[in-house]
Parts: structure tokens; sequence; C-alpha cells
């Protein structure tokens, strides 16, 4: 059976038009100097509201006082997200048209924060969410996101999405689901499901209640989330909207939490009656350069590694027209990313020169934009890039023939004697060598990424073993 990371972009039949328009939120932060940061409230809307907000305000709440402030950040950028082919936008409802239409509205300015805080919570609440089947829609909840800055990691940013809409899934089979989030500092980002949230007094705020059969960590049945990747498998037959909430927090190198986000977003599963594109038998391969396979789509590097890989999509509908994308450009620019063919098509990724020594999840997206609704199918492509500190063998060694301690700082080593005699076993950091004829030895310490080699002379033994000085023999 084959395992898709998929997006599908379907019309929603039977379904009637929601109560309120906001069907999703998230606030993002980066610095721009000093105590400066450049906040961005993106609000997602459905177009059966025409109204549109001019500025929304976004409170500031230090977590060491009782003191707050409300900014109103402008609208800056509006921008309809809706899920439907190039040809067929013109009927989407933010354009007069039936298919559903989904606008992201942008509002930006920069703040200042209080420096006597280490953290700060920026929180955004309105009373216009959309229904939703999985939770109780009778008391009209509002809708609560938020972000956590931690000041005391100097000049980091917040994750950020590379898939800025509102997913369209199917209702069976198992499919997994990819929201696109990356750290622009390349921060490990750990993802959890919790419930969708509502202000309550002052500040504070608390769960939206729940319909029978649904929480916050399964706001839909099937779900499940890997923590790590942000991968969300599904499998469920009950179409509708549903109400979905991501917290994102992204680690320091001790897996300390340096910064969150808080993701409110409806999730539209209805029946698919097309073929999803999915990734060829042939899957993933290297092309060129020094990568390696570490898994179906895994790679790993050293850094510094240019290589290009190959990915070759297909449809089991012969006439349906295949194109693909990515959003390795987010986090390597420099990167080249080609598409050739119709039905299958090959794409190649290359990426030169890349610094890397932890792991990245790069979205590749597959859609068949011949299809008025098309659909879009994600796969999930791991970078891991290894550790680049070098071993260190330590200095050439001259010692006395018989037993004798070869250390290194790191690695693992392989050695080798006169006339290219070659030890099959290889030393550990520590290594004790014993009766060893004299004549010089090269001992490469050697990791996944790097090595070095020392020479080892030994010397005839006369019995007298100096061990503080250089030896006699």
């Amino acid at each position: 059976m084959k395992s898709y990371i998929i997006l599908p972009i379907l019309l929603l039949t039977g379904l009637q038009s929601m109560a309120g328009h906001i069907i999703g939120a998230n606030i993002t932060y980066e610095p721009v100097g000093g105590n400066d940061y450049k906040v961005t409230l993106y609000v997602f809307q459905n177009c059966f509201d025409p109204q549109i907000a001019q500025s929304e305000p976004v409170r500031i709440i230090p977590d060491c006082n009782f003191l707050f402030s409300s900014v109103f950040l402008p609208l800056v950028a509006e921008e309809e997200v809706t899920q439907a082919s190039t040809l067929d936008l013109a009927n989407s409802t933010c354009n007069g048209g039936f298919l559903p239409g989904v606008k992201r509205l942008t509002y930006v300015d920069t703040l200042t924060f209080d420096t006597d805080c280490e953290r700060m919570r920026l929180m955004w609440k309105k009373c216009n969410r959309s229904d939703a089947i999985n939770i109780n829609n009778s008391d009209s909840p509002c809708f609560y996101v938020e972000s956590w800055v931690h000041l005391d990691y100097i000049g980091n940013r917040s994750p950020q999405l590379s898939q800025p809409t509102v997913p369209y899934v199917c209702g069976n089979p198992e499919q997994i689901v990819n929201l696109g989030a990356f750290d622009p500092d390349g921060d490990q980002l750990r993802y959890s499901l919790v419930p969708a949230s509502q202000p309550t007094s002052g500040n504070n705020f608390g769960p939206v209640v729940d319909e029978e059969g649904f929480s916050g960590s399964q706001p839909i049945q099937g779900m499940t989330l890997d923590q790590s990747t942000g991968n969300i498998t599904m499998d469920t037959e009950i179409t509708g909207f549903y109400v979905v909430a991501l917290l994102i927090e992204e680690l320091d190198e001790f897996d300390q939490v340096k910064g969150s986000m808080l993701l409110d977003i409806q999730f539209v599963v209805s029946s698919c009656t097309d073929f999803p594109p999915y990734l060829s038998d042939e899957g993933l391969s290297i092309a060129s350069g020094n990568a390696q396979l570490s898994d179906s789509m895994a790679l790993t590097f050293c850094p510094g590694a240019s290589f290009c890989v190959d990915l070759i999509f297909q449809s089991d509908d012969p006439d349906q027209v295949l194109d693909a994308g990515t959003n390795i450009f987010d986090i390597h620019p420099n990167s080249n990313w080609t598409v050739t063919g119709t039905n299958p098509i090959s794409c190649q990724l290359c990426m030169q020169d890349v610094q890397l020594e932890d792991s990245e999840l790069l979205i590749i997206t597959v859609t068949n934009d011949d299809q008025p609704i098309p659909t879009v199918v994600s796969y999930g492509l791991q970078l891991d890039g290894q550790e680049s500190a070098m071993p260190d063998g330590g200095p050439d060694m001259t010692v006395c023939g018989g037993n004798t301690i070869v250390s290194a700082q790191s690695g693992s080593g392989q050695w080798s004697g006169p006339a290219d005699l070659t030890f099959e076993d290889p030393l550990d950091p520590v290594t004790t060598i014993s009766g060893l004829l004299p004549g010089e030895y090269w001992i490469q310490w050697a990791n996944q990424c790097a090595s070095d080699s020392v020479m080892l002379t030994v010397n005839p033994s006369m019995g007298i073993e100096l061990p503080e000085v250089p030896p006699i023999c």
C-alpha cells in the first residue's frame, strides 16, 4: 500500500457556509535590532463575509509583571489562497463564484519589548470563529492564538509556514498532512496537538468545548501526530469542517524551548473521486554528489556537501497533467529545482555547500493542476546533516618496542604498518597495542565526515623507557 503525505484540494459538496468567517490564524516574529521586533499576524478568512478589518489588535504580555499593552497592527497584504487551479480561481467565492474561497490577511508592525522580562506573550483574539463539527458551536466560541518570545535567546526568529492555506484532505484512505512549518534559524521543531483556545477574562484563555468523541489531542477521529516532523496521519470517513490547534515549539541544543507559536486552522475533509499523484516505485535516488540515502525519504551528508537527487511522480490517470514544487527556497535559497514531463514527472533537487549539522524537513508538493479543483500531494524529505567536529589523533609519537598506549581525543582509528601492512581491527580512542615490531606506523582517526592521521614510530627496545622525555630505547 502506498503511503501519501497528501494535501488534496477538493470541492466540498453538501456543506453549508459557516456562521463566522475566521478559519485560521497565527503570529510570527523576528528581531530587527535591539529590543525591536517585527510582529506579523496572519488571519485566514473565508470569503462568504467580504468585510475585512483594516487593523487588528495584538496584546503584549510580559511574564514577569502585570503590565501589558495592545498595539493595532495595520493590514499590509490581502492574498487569495483558495485551493483551486489557476484557471478556476475566478470561480471562487472571493471572486463572486461558487468554489470555497479563502483569503490570507497579513497585519504587520514593529514593536519594542520590555527589557526587564525574559519572555513575552503575543496574543490575538476575535469573536468570529467559523463553525466546525468537532466543537460546540452553540455558545459561539471566540478565536485565540498566541506566540511566546524568549528574549534571552538574542536574535531568535519564530517558526514560519510554507503552506499558507487551509488544508483540504480526503476521507480515507490513510494519508499524511504536513503544514510545512520550518525554522529560519535552523532550530529543531517539536509539534503537539493541543485544545483549541478561546479568550475568557482579561488576558486569560481556556479551551473551547469539544463535541463528544473529539479532543484537542484528537480533533479528527483517527488523527495522530509525529512530534518531530509535524506529519499528521489521518484516517476518517466523516466529512466536514474541523478545528485543529497545533503548538509548534523551537528547541535549543539542550532541548529547551526557546520560542513557540500556536497555529489554529480549519481542516476540510471531503470525499475524493480522482487519483492522487504518488511517488513512483523508483523512489528517491542520488543523481550526483556526496550524500547518502538513510531511509526511503531521508538523506544524510557532511557539512559543505553538494549533491543532486531525483524523484519521479505519477498518477494512475494517464490524462492528468502533473506539476511539483518545494519549500526548499525558504530554507536554502541557493538550491535548484527542476521538473520535466507531464505524467510521470521527473523532479531534480540540487543543493550546493549545505551547512547543516541537524535535521530539516523539506516539503515537496505534487499537483494535478489540470483539474478545476486539483489534488495536491505533499511528501516530506528529511535532511540529516552530520556533526562537523574534527577527529584529533594527537601529535605524532615515537615509542619503544613492547607494550604501547595509543590515544586519541575523538573518532575511531584504522592503522597500517611497514610495507603497507594493514591491521583490520579498528582502534578505540584509547587502545593498548602490544608487541609492535620496529618501524613506522600510520594511524588514521576518522568520523563520518573527516579524518586525522598520526605517525607512530617504534624504535628497537633496549630495555630503557623514559615516559617523560622522547624515548631513547
